[in-house]
């Protein structure tokens, strides 16, 4: 039993390791931006496994430093959530504005929901945990 525990508190550990680790470069990285105004010149559709749902994406362009760049959300959405011609907030890598992700979107950061994603995993390991010394504490 104790060996459980031991690994329960290492998914602890662990997780909260890479969960801390992800916030700092998500925090790196939206430091490294800038916010500028991109328009939608288009979507991106795919069907779903089953070919029944439609997904979309939003493609947009954006001038940088007098340069123009083309880019596209990361994630899907069953809806057309952006009509084309109009203008988006986007965060743009200052050393390499090639890289964007649209401001406002919390699935657009994959480190943000990978982070979610560790938490969760986090927070069920030391519910088990607590879980199993309650159960212990009465036998």
């Amino acid at each position: 039993m104790q060996s459980l525990y031991v690994i329960l508190l290492l998914i602890v550990v662990l997780t909260g390791m890479v969960a801390v680790y992800l916030w700092q470069r998500e925090k790196k990285y939206f430091a490294g931006a800038d916010v500028t105004q991109a328009e939608v010149i288009g979507h991106q559709s795919i069907t779903d496994d089953d070919d029944v749902s439609l997904l979309y994406r939003p493609r947009y362009r954006y001038e940088y430093h007098g340069q123009v760049y083309q880019g596209e959300s990361m994630g899907y959405s069953s809806i057309k959530q952006h009509e084309v011609g109009q203008i988006i907030p986007i965060y743009v890598q200052r050393d390499q504005p090639h890289q964007s992700i649209l401001k406002g979107r919390t699935t657009e950061s994959p480190l943000r929901v990978f982070r979610y994603v560790m938490l969760a995993l986090m927070g069920g390991a030391l519910f088990l945990l607590a879980s199993f010394a309650v159960v212990n504490s009465l036998v």
